[in-house]
């Protein structure tokens, strides 16, 4: 099946990815690191076999005071193997990226222990405006912010932006966050695992990034305000769409090989837009509980069950 695609609609999201430009300025709460910074710089080593993750928080973090956003461009080298054994916070504002033309990968190995409740699916990955919660069981620095936090119970324990705190840190909307050219490889035996969890507002989104999964991983991204030249292997589902989300888009990218569906849109209604996408060997193209508004603009479904 295929839906004819105007030239208009690749113009208009071209324009969109000019607004979404890494941001000049520097937080003011990194004034004392560099806007850019290398996690090799901060302890990884990129050998797959090393748990990298305590060494990129460390990095995601630098100069960071716990309250809103704190802008920074992460960098993980060309061709290197990144195996993470903890779920990483992003904060708001922060980049991910590497060399587009040798992508470095973010591995979760074989069976990594805390990845395999199907029930209590946890990211990677997980976007978080600010560090300010409700609680934190058992750190003692000063509420909301409750920083430094403790590595790795605090990071582990975190959950989405929480609404019931001050409003002086947060959450608000989690602007100007990006991640770009990575790939994401989650292998068997983490049945509870997911690469990204990225709710976000604008100036967000996920470009030319390759999520390969092994059959049994929950999905590779919930959320994701804008999706562009993006792979999805495999898996249970490709995306997930999450609590919170109102509108997204996905743009030039491709889902092949998931078990369920490639999309699966719950309890949650979204606006999501969808052009020059394909979907391949998948049950279900897009699986929707509540539907409330879908538009596909030149995207294929090929050996499909259902569309």
């Amino acid at each position: 099946m295929h839906i004819p695609r105007p030239v208009f609609f690749s113009i208009a999201f071209a324009g969109l990815l000019l607004t979404a430009a890494v941001p000049e300025a520097r937080s003011q709460y990194s004034t004392n690191v560099a806007f850019t910074r290398n996690v090799d710089d901060y302890g990884a080593a990129g050998d797959g076999a090393t748990d990298d993750a305590r060494a990129i928080q460390v990095a995601v973090s630098a100069g960071y005071d716990g309250r809103w956003h704190n802008y920074s461009r992460i960098l993980f080298s060309a061709g290197k193997t990144y195996r993470i054994a903890h779920r990483i916070i992003l904060w708001g504002g922060v980049h991910l990226d590497t060399n587009p033309t040798n992508p470095a990968t973010i591995l979760l190995a074989v069976a990594t222990p805390g990845f395999g409740d199907t029930n209590a699916v946890r990211p990677m990955f997980m976007s978080r405006l600010a560090a300010a919660r409700v609680s934190c069981p058992g750190n003692t620095n000063a509420a909301p912010r409750y920083w430094p936090w403790r590595w790795p119970e605090d990071y582990e324990s975190a959950v989405l932006d929480e609404s019931r705190i001050d409003g002086n840190y947060g959450p608000g909307n989690n602007f100007f966050s990006q991640i770009r050219n990575l790939k994401f490889r989650i292998e068997p035996g983490n049945p509870g695992a997911a690469a990204l969890h990225y709710v976000n507002a604008q100036g967000t989104y996920l470009y030319n990034l390759q999520f390969d999964l092994a059959d049994d991983a929950a999905y590779a991204v919930a959320g994701g305000p804008l999706i562009v030249n993006c792979t999805f292997r495999g898996g249970r589902y490709g995306m997930f769409e999450p609590p919170c989300m109102e509108f997204g888009m996905v743009v030039n990218s491709r889902f092949s090989g998931q078990k369920q569906a490639a999309y699966y849109q719950g309890e949650v209604s979204p606006t999501r837009i969808w052009t020059g996408t394909t979907f391949e060997d998948v049950p279900v193209a897009l699986r929707l509980a509540s539907p409330r508004s879908v538009t596909m603009v030149g995207c294929a479904v090929r050996r499909a069950g259902t569309g």
